[in-house]
């Protein structure tokens, strides 16, 4: 009876790593199958035979050089960093593959602040006319997929999976951006069903979103501006009266916004306080300090705060949500958030160029270096969690909370 359990449990071992391997054959070549879309740079600059001659070449790479050795926030390699972009610039002459070579090198070892904008690309993105919108969409990355978070379009929903944008595969959210002219059909996965949907041009933009159920107040929005705050100032001075004692914040998807704004939304929780803003050597470059509303601070610490994060979550939403942890003043729910709470500037590049690079980061009272850690939900819930919010799955879910 032994030698049989054993073999029997040898054959169902056997069969087990037969049907895991023929899983991830048939993933590998499926992923291989398929195209990568090409990058925000790629679809913006026609290629072109222009020569870009050898001086000029050691000129630019030479600035970058020196720019992220006195600026970048974050400790690299600097030979291997010299070594990557010296190739670079030995290996191509002509003009197109020398931009695109850098720009795609640099983002191996960026955050999501710092990045090289070739000079054509820095024009269109900073020429108003010409901005690349994502036409009233939001998108997070689940399991090394791209979902949609948030939607203003009709023929779309949230939680719909990207499987192909123009019959490719984007690489990273910011190729989710399209200018006006461009034609763009997605191929989505809801359920079980693959659908096509064109995705129409759209200059709305998603600001925020209120509802009550019950006792709960849920507000969200998908980024920190002074139209955000002005709504959600407004939305709890015009229900003072009105008998909510959960208020939910919603900050999934959001990827931060301006610093002012922030430290606004911040001085209705609290009276007051100071974090820190260093450079990469420790030093203090600035002081976050926070003055409170105290007619607000007053109304809001008598409600039990929620705020929900995902791996969206990030820059000052999450500077937002750590702050209120620390402060134990909000409980947080959802995913550990993105840790990119970096500040950025922009260095102009002789040829036109420029480059973003993160130049100083937050840290709480106690130390604690966010971009380091992120900020960790007292109640972890999986991505999956992540369809637009309504009264039973809200209440049903914050009743498990204690």
């Amino acid at each position: 009876d032994a030698k049989n359990k054993t073999k029997m449990v040898t054959s169902r071992l056997l069969l087990w790593l037969v049907t895991v391997f023929l899983f991830l054959l048939h993933s590998s070549v499926t992923m291989s199958n398929q195209t990568l879309c090409p990058s925000l740079y790629e679809r913006s600059i026609d290629v072109s035979n222009r020569i870009i001659s050898f001086s000029q070449r050691r000129k630019i790479i030479f600035e970058i050089y020196s720019l992220v050795k006195d600026n970048y926030v974050h400790k690299i390699d600097l030979n291997f960093f010299w070594g990557k972009i010296d190739s670079i610039a030995n290996k191509f002459d002509n003009e197109y593959e020398f931009y695109k070579n850098l720009n795609s090198f640099l983002h191996i070892i960026d955050d999501e602040h710092s990045r090289f904008i070739p000079k054509e690309l820095a024009d269109l993105l900073l020429n108003k006319n010409t901005g690349f919108l994502q036409r009233g969409n939001r998108y997070s990355i689940q399991r090394n997929s791209f979902f949609i978070n948030k939607t203003i379009n009709k023929n779309l929903k949230v939680g719909d999976e990207i499987v192909e944008v123009n019959s490719c595969m984007p690489q990273k959210l910011r190729d989710l951006n399209f200018t006006e002219k461009e034609k763009i059909k997605l191929k989505i996965k809801r359920d079980d069903s693959i659908l096509e949907k064109n995705l129409e041009n759209s200059d709305k933009e998603i600001i925020s979103t209120e509802k009550y159920f019950g006792d709960i107040l849920y507000l969200s929005f998908i980024k920190f501006s002074k139209e955000n705050v002005d709504f959600f100032e407004n939305t709890i001075d015009s229900n003072r009266n009105l008998d909510y004692k959960k208020l939910v914040i919603d900050l999934r998807g959001n990827g931060g916004g301006d610093v002012l704004s922030l430290k606004r939304m911040l001085g209705f929780f609290l009276a007051g306080f100071q974090g820190f803003n260093k450079d990469k050597n420790g030093k203090i470059l600035e002081k976050f300090e926070i003055k409170g509303d105290l007619s607000f601070h007053k109304l809001l610490t008598q409600k039990k705060v929620y705020i929900l994060v995902d791996n969206s979550t990030a820059s000052a939403s999450e500077i937002f949500a750590a702050i209120l942890k620390y402060r134990k003043i909000g409980i947080i729910i959802g995913e550990n958030t993105a840790k990119n709470t970096e500040a950025a500037r922009s260095f102009k590049i002789s040829d036109g160029s420029v480059l973003f690079l993160s130049f100083m980061e937050f840290y709480l009272p106690n130390e604690i270096k966010l971009s380091d850690t992120g900020v960790e939900p007292d109640y972890t819930v999986p991505t999956v969690w992540q369809e637009n919010i309504e009264a039973d799955n809200l209440i049903d879910f914050l009743t498990q909370i204690k």
